[in-house]
């Protein structure tokens, strides 16, 4: 039939004209966006014929080239984006995420969160032990570059901790007089010289055998 012969060009040109779209948009959603156009084309064929379908393309042809382009900006930019999120980057941005919540704490306290103050030292603290955990794994060759890392965290909690210490952080934590809770901070602080220390020593290990 002349009706469905015209329909199915029109699926077959729209399918072409999908690839605007990028890769990972046309695997999630070219099939059912072709299927969505092919009922559209009948229900314009039923309407209007040839005009309904010249009409149909006028609407769609606009609105894809509209939406691929801000997919594909929004897929470029997530792609430039998610490339700092590997394995090789992950103690940098845990560093950075120590630091990051150890400023923000003293904007809790500034503010009388006690709570709040609370949650962002544990997420500090958390985020230090975390990195000494992922540096445990990698190469021993890149021990300066965890030397380096753990250097500037050391220099800034040596900064933090006696600012917290003047903000009354045993009061804010309500500890007893051992103070367990600062003594959980400074444990997953020291993970990561002991860390250092560690992967120095197999470096140097591994340079002798070879």
């Amino acid at each position: 039939m002349p009706t469905s012969k015209l329909i199915s060009v029109s699926e077959k040109m729209y399918r072409r004209v999908l690839c605007l779209y990028p890769e990972s948009h046309r695997r999630a959603f070219g099939d059912s966006m072709a299927q969505l156009f092919r009922d559209q084309c009948r229900d314009a064929w039923q309407a209007g014929g040839n005009a309904g379908l010249i009409k149909l393309w006028l609407r769609t042809l606009p609105d894809i080239f509209k939406t691929s382009v801000k997919e594909q900006l929004t897929s470029n930019e997530r792609n430039s984006f998610m490339k700092y999120f590997n394995p090789k980057n992950v103690p940098t941005i845990l560093l950075i995420l120590s630091l990051t919540t150890g400023v923000l704490s003293f904007q809790a306290i500034k503010f009388e969160s006690h709570a709040g103050f609370m949650l962002l030292i544990i997420a500090s603290a958390l985020c230090n032990v975390a990195k000494a955990g992922t540096e445990s794994f990698r190469p021993s060759s890149e021990w300066y570059k965890n030397a380096i890392r753990t250097f500037i965290l050391m220099f800034v909690y040596a900064i933090f901790m006696p600012a917290w210490a003047k903000l009354k952080l045993q009061a804010a934590a309500d500890a007893p007089a051992h103070d367990p809770f600062g003594m959980f901070i400074i444990s997953c602080l020291f993970a990561n010289p002991v860390v250092t220390a560690i992967k120095f020593g197999q470096f140097l290990v591994q340079r002798k055998k070879s």
